[in-house]
């Protein structure tokens, strides 16, 4: 459900937004802030796939030892159809997914074994240094985060939750809540509330008219390309 980090020392953390199978993208941004391999990490908000043109490639990242992702609600939607197809590919279908329905079945099912075992939330270092990353929103403290599992509502509001962007008051709810990174709803550049800091900058639609969005975790920094 959750998987812990220690503090980088050797380097800088990075969270990026929403992907969302824009492989050639992700590289050129990465490229531009001199991300290095050897000491840098890159967090993902989830949803790496569906809508671009390289959701594989996308996936792969996922065996890079510097690349660690939490659970999206679009990596759900893989998992679900490749468990009911019958049932659930054409969901998935309509909210980008098409390429998925020209996989292999083995293929498929691969992918669907690899993303179950993404955690919810990642977290990162501890007191002040601390922040956390997961897919839409949670409400509660970092004790509250750090249960080791969450209920049924609690899991739906990691993957699809919109309430505190569509109600900014709902903020009081997160006290005691590190600085949290999260996508899933798309928003014209990065926005704070509370202590979610919202990165899915639109990456992924067509004709490429969103951007895709980097933070650098310990200063607050934003890359965007």
């Amino acid at each position: 459900m959750r998987q812990h980090f220690a503090s980088n020392t050797q380097g800088h953390d990075y969270v990026v937004g929403d992907v969302h199978g824009d492989y050639e993208r992700l590289t050129d941004l990465l490229s531009l802030i001199k991300f290095d391999v050897m000491v840098d990490r890159l967090f993902s908000v989830g949803d790496l796939i569906d809508r671009g043109p390289a959701s594989v490639k996308c996936l792969e990242l996922l065996n890079e030892p510097w690349f660690f992702s939490v659970l999206g609600n679009h990596e759900e939607m893989l998992i679900n159809a490749a468990k009911d197809p019958l049932e659930h590919m054409g969901h998935w279908e309509q909210n980008g997914g098409e390429w998925g329905a020209e996989l292999d079945p083995t293929a498929l099912a691969h992918y669907a074994a690899v993303l179950a075992k993404l955690p919810l939330v990642i977290t990162v270092g501890e007191g002040v240094s601390r922040f956390n990353v997961f897919h839409a929103e949670f409400f509660g403290d970092d004790l509250a985060l750090d249960l080791p599992s969450y209920t049924g509502q609690v899991r739906e509001r990691l993957l699809w939750g919109r309430g505190l962007i569509q109600n900014p008051r709902k903020k009081d709810l997160q006290l005691g809540l590190s600085t949290s990174f999260c996508g899933h709803t798309p928003v014209k550049g990065h926005q704070q509330i509370g202590s979610q800091i919202f990165i899915d900058t639109g990456c992924g639609y067509a004709n490429r008219t969103g951007i895709l969005t980097i933070a650098r975790a310990s200063d607050l920094v934003f890359f965007e390309g």
